[in-house]
């Protein structure tokens, strides 16, 4: 779930979501939920200019 705004009635969603990051991360990478975001919301995007895992490669 990636939300681009939020209202005061998510607010339980919402702190639910912040506290689940760690766990969620063990799956997918921030990168890779990122790049989800912008393909899911149609964003056009360079691949040179997106920021790569420090970690990860």
């Amino acid at each position: 779930m990636v939300r681009l705004g939020n209202s005061r009635s998510q607010i339980d969603e919402v702190v639910k979501y912040i506290l689940d990051q760690k766990r969620h991360h063990t799956q997918i990478t921030f990168r890779e939920e990122y790049l989800n975001m912008l393909r899911k919301n149609d964003v056009d995007y360079d691949e040179k200019c997106i920021f790569h895992d420090l970690l990860g490669g």
